[in-house]
């Protein structure tokens, strides 16, 4: 062993560069396995803070079914946070009570909600975005946090001027109620859309002591969010007989899909992180197996005169295995800190992307090096096998001479093999195995064979097996596309058949060297951007919308000159008619309603319009069905907080009281729910005020608003606007035109230019991270290209010697690239779309979830021309100086190197 370890440091030292080349393109094989394991874990943490900004945090709300009137006792929360399942569960306590300003009297038109909470436990207030001040800490004291509408209309509140004065830190806040006024000193001031209406943040005791005096601690409100992995469905039907037992008047509701969904998507995007660990092993095993290829034929006349001199065929094995593993250890050792560095590097760039910053994958880093070394221990074994084959009298023979031209038709058909175990295992057929063996008795056991069988035999078997079928590939570019190459680069058909022919496992390896970047980046960019596209963040919904306060409203001609008001989107203004059955129609009766949770508001709109401009998530029924039934009068849309309450859903009828008909009964044509706002509800924190909004509301047509309800005047609208118009001179432009005080503009655009950035930025991270791993394993493609080349001097000397000009050996390398690359082309795009199609197996069969296929074709352009600039940029160098160099000093490197 000691003179296999002499031999072996005497060989590396020997060739210095190559071995450093070597190294280096080891490390960045391995580095590639750190770049997309943190990579995807840096994306993961992105996500998971847009979902927690976007959605919230909270999987269930437990709640009252009458918002305002009922509340349950604190002992609820005390239980749920005894379950060994929930991660956090926070407990508040909300109630509306009319608006003091700092003079003292009442705002008419406006109520505040006061939501008792305990920071910085509860996370809800600490998504909002504080402008000024502080959170208090604690459940007790006489403090406050405002949000920015509160702060405003206490000091003006007849001016609805966001730049209007407002309280601000220090200032005092008076709440009324029924137990005497309570002054609150302002420490903190939170952002929320006007929309929100005034919004206190109390410490829950604090609130619950001066509205419940002498009472037993209640809560209207728990928020709970579960261990990563518990079954949200089985918890809620764990709970919710529970609940109910202790309390009936208690309701356990699901957080909305949109989460999970993200949740799910994710865990496709952590499969596919898998998978670009399992591809950049092989990517790391191709080169060192291109790499001991090209040392052994190299040194084929050195290996020949040690087996002249009487060493044997395994201590000529064990030299070549203790090479590669040597240089396999030494890359491994430069890669795992340069593929952190290279992330980092990314994060410093991208600042605005990588907001989470480097979340290092150990388990990553850690199965590289395990992984990489058993790689290349694998790897090793054909160049060994080669090296004991050497004869010394075959290896002085002549070396330029054409090779037979057979077809490589049974390694194919391995590979072929090889390939199909991927969808085997996927199959019933590894159920089917496992079960009849006994080797696993559970469901959960068959599972967990697949999955892991599937990253740590399947995908590297398939791109063994695209590497057996990489000979084929390059047959198949030499006979079709030889002849024109030649004739392009003005060269011998035979000498550049040759060149690939002579040497068809050297061109298969550089083939796949170059293939596995390209296959890389083609499953990364599909399945990420299709994972991705699948959590579509809803963001349609309207731009901005326009109330008038106080009596009256907008008449019908007044109506059409706001439709065409200049920054307005033509054709999307949509008015909303609301009716209170039990008030009136106006905005102070409708204020007035929003206070009781048994009354019922009347959204009459225009169901075509509506469908355009709002994204609505059907829960019951379907759109085009709804909007002809809402065109045909007397049918309603209930939200999903409705259908809960009232216990009823599609078909079944609704009793309101209207103007012109009396008691008049509406059919329910469908159950929704508008994702948009539920972005809204979790960047803002309106989780009580808008289920007591929507728990009682239901939505018809504009024309039963009118003749049922009465509605002549309309005061709230929504609609869309034209690119680059301002809130400010909308607003301006509103009150000239109308010439009617009282309007107001409430934009909700930052919200989903919010929302489509952090889905632009993840995008760019996938984007980044597929485009880091092409460009790295095309560093170790060119250490490759150039051994090749410097491997093949000798015969380039006899080309030379033989009449072969400096221009044409230029052209013959670059042709020569030329084709590996469009071969090394094919076998990505195959094997990508390979590997595309198990992914969304997997995705299928373990996440349930099976996302439409969105091709970014722009970037895998943009990949197929790097395969190309690599192969050429890689063969430019070493070509230009194997050219230059003189006949005879071809031929003596050439034979010093061997």
């Amino acid at each position: 062993m000691s003179l296999t370890l002499r031999l072996t440091a005497r060989s590396l030292l020997a060739r210095r560069v190559r071995t450093v080349l070597t190294i280096l393109a080891i490390a960045f094989a391995v580095s590639l396995v750190v770049a997309v394991t943190s990579g995807f874990s840096s994306l993961t943490a992105v996500a998971l803070r847009l979902a927690d900004r976007v959605i919230g945090s909270t999987d269930i709300f437990i709640t009252a079914r009458e918002v305002q009137r009922t509340t349950f006792p604190d002992s609820v929360l005390t239980d749920v946070r005894a379950d060994p399942r929930v991660k956090k569960a926070l407990g508040r306590f909300e109630t509306p009570v009319p608006f003091l300003d700092t003079a003292g009297k009442v705002v008419i038109g406006r109520n505040c909600w006061l939501v008792g909470l305990t920071p910085p436990q509860d996370s809800g207030g600490a998504n909002l975005n504080l402008v000024a001040g502080s959170w208090f800490s604690g459940d007790t004291g006489d403090v406050v946090v405002l949000n920015s509408v509160a702060a405003r209309v206490a000091k003006s509140p007849n001016n609805d001027d966001p730049e209007a004065p407002s309280l601000g830190v220090g200032d005092n806040f008076v709440v009324p109620g029924p137990n005497g006024p309570l002054t609150l000193k302002v420490v903190g001031i939170v952002h929320q859309p006007s929309i929100a209406g005034p919004n206190a943040y109390l410490p829950l005791e604090t609130l619950r002591r001066w509205s419940l005096p002498g009472k037993p601690p209640v809560l209207s409100r728990v928020l709970v969010e579960l261990k990563s992995g518990d079954d949200l469905q089985k918890f809620a039907d764990d709970w919710t007989p529970k609940l109910k037992a202790a309390d009936p008047n208690i309701r356990l509701r699901l957080a909305r899909t949109s989460k999970d969904q993200l949740e799910n998507n994710l865990m496709g995007l952590t499969m596919l992180s898998a998978m670009g660990v399992s591809v950049s092993l092989v990517a790391a095993g191709c080169i060192v197996f291109s790499t001991l290829s090209m040392g052994v034929a190299e040194r084929q006349r050195q290996l020949a005169m040690l087996r002249a001199i009487g060493a044997l065929r395994g201590q000529i094995a064990r030299l070549v295995v203790a090479e590669g593993l040597l240089l396999s250890v030494l890359g491994v050792a430069v890669g795992v800190p340069l593929g952190w560095l290279f992330v980092k590097a990314l994060t410093l760039y991208y600042s605005a992307v990588f907001t989470e910053g480097v979340v290092l994958s150990y388990s990553g880093a850690s199965y590289a090096l395990i992984a990489c070394v058993a790689t290349a221990l694998v790897a090793t074994i054909l160049p060994a096998w080669q090296a004991t084959r050497v004869s010394p009298l075959e290896a002085m023979s002549q070396m330029a001479e054409v090779p037979a031209h057979r077809w490589p038709w049974r390694l194919a058909l391995a590979g072929l093999a090889c390939i199909l175990i991927a969808p085997l295992n996927l199959s019933g057929f590894t159920p089917a195995v496992l079960h009849a063996t006994g080797l696993a008795g559970s469901e959960a056991a068959v599972r967990g064979v697949q999955f892991y069988g599937h990253f740590v035999v399947a995908v590297p078997l398939t791109m063994v097996g695209f590497f057996m079928l990489s000979p084929m590939a390059v047959r198949l570019v030499e006979s079709a596309l030889v002849p024109l190459a030649a004739v392009v680069m003005r060269l011998p058909v035979a000498i550049l058949r040759q060149q690939l022919a002579g040497g068809l496992w050297r061109a298969a390896g550089t083939a796949c060297a170059l293939m596995v970047g390209l296959a890389t980046l083609v499953v990364m960019q599909v399945q990420g951007a299709s994972a991705l596209g699948a959590w579509k963040l809803p963001s349609k919904f309207p731009d901005i919308f326009i109330l008038h306060r106080g009596l009256g409203g907008l008449d019908p001609a007044q109506v059409d000159r706001l439709a065409a008001t200049p920054g307005i989107r033509k054709g999307e203004l949509m008015a909303v008619a609301i009716a209170s059955p039990q008030f009136g129609n106006n905005f102070l009766a409708i204020a007035g309603a929003a206070m009781l949770p048994d009354s019922t508001l009347f959204f009459g709109l225009d169901p075509e319009l509506a469908s355009k401009m709002t994204e609505l998530e059907f829960r019951q029924g379907t759109p085009a069905e709804a909007v002809r039934l809402l065109r045909t009068g007397r049918h309603v849309l209930i939200t999903e907080e409705f259908r809960q309450v009232r216990g009823i859903g599609v078909g079944d009828k609704v009793q309101l009281r209207t103007r012109a008909a009396g008691i008049v009964e509406f059919t329910v044509a469908g159950v929704v729910w508008s994702p948009g706002v539920d972005v809204m509800v979790g960047i803002f924190d309106l989780g009580g005020q808008f289920e007591q909004r929507t728990a009682y509301s239901v939505f018809g047509s504009l024309e039963d608003a009118r003749e049922l309800f009465g509605v002549k005047e309309l005061s709230v609208f929504a609609a869309n606007l034209e690119l680059g118009v301002e809130r400010e001179e909308l607003n301006k432009r509103l009150q000239q035109d109308l010439g009617k005080m009282g309007l107001q503009v409430f934009d909700i655009r930052q919200v989903k230019a919010s929302i489509e950035s952090g889905l632009g930025s993840l995008l760019l991270m996938a984007s980044s991270v597929a485009f880091a791993a092409l460009f790295v394993a095309s560093l170790g493609v060119t250490n490759t290209v150039m051994a090749s080349i410097r491997s093949r001097r000798w015969q380039f000397g006899v080309l030379r010697a033989v009449g072969v000009s400096r221009s044409q050996l230029l052209r013959l390398v670059l042709a020569e690239s030329l084709l590996l690359s469009l071969a090394a082309a094919v076998l990505g795009l195959s094997c990508g779309a390979w590997l595309t199609l198990n992914s969304r197996h997997m995705s299928k069969l373990f996440v349930g979830l099976l996302p439409d296929v969105v091709i970014p074709w722009g970037i895998i352009g943009i990949g197929l021309a790097a395969v190309l600039f690599v192969a050429l940029a890689a063969s430019l160098y070493p070509a230009i100086t194997t050219s230059r160099k003189p006949v005879l000093d071809l031929l003596q490197a050439g034979r010093a190197s061997t």
